[in-house]
């Protein structure tokens, strides 16, 4: 009976143990939901995953989508939110805005997301699922014309986005 007890105790532990982890991410919270947008959410399966390759993706991002001719001469700024599924074989599928800014902005997002090698790392075990996940990204054009106006100095920008595996 005291075996019995012990055992049950130890599988009771480990389920609670595995079903409190977290996994930390830039982009979305504990429980799973877009840090920007709460609304938004993937389950904790989906997660673990992300997690692991979260930063590979947004150094991807950071140092490949460029703005478009097009959004700089219109002045596009703003957060854009995507969403897309993989499926089971790891290919980026369902692209859709949620929020758009427009100006060809989303169009380079997809393609860096369908180009990033380790996107597959999120496709789902079971055969024949897709999983949707969601990406933030916040656009930002300084007017150098205007800031030196504003503020006196000119602008220098740079994202810093410190990666490390």
């Amino acid at each position: 009976m005291k075996n019995r007890i012990f055992i049950i105790s130890i599988l009771i532990i480990n389920s609670l143990l595995i079903h409190c982890q977290t996994y930390n991410s830039a982009l979305y919270n504990s429980n799973g939901h877009l840090r920007v947008d709460s609304s938004l959410k993937i389950s904790l399966a989906q997660l673990q995953k992300w997690s692991r390759m979260e930063g590979g993706l947004i150094d991807e991002i950071v140092h490949k989508v460029k703005y478009s001719q097009m959004a700089s001469e219109s002045d596009l700024k703003g957060l854009m939110i995507v969403s897309f599924e993989i499926d089971s074989s790891g290919k980026v599928t369902d692209f859709k805005s949620i929020k758009e800014i427009g100006g060809g902005l989303e169009e380079i997002v997809k393609t860096c997301l369908t180009n990033y090698m380790y996107i597959k790392t999120l496709a789902s075990s079971e055969s024949k699922v897709n999983l949707k996940y969601y990406l933030a990204i916040y656009y930002d054009l300084i007017n150098a014309n205007e800031y030196i106006r504003k503020n006196g100095a000119i602008p220098i920008t740079k994202v810093i986005w410190e990666y490390s595996q």
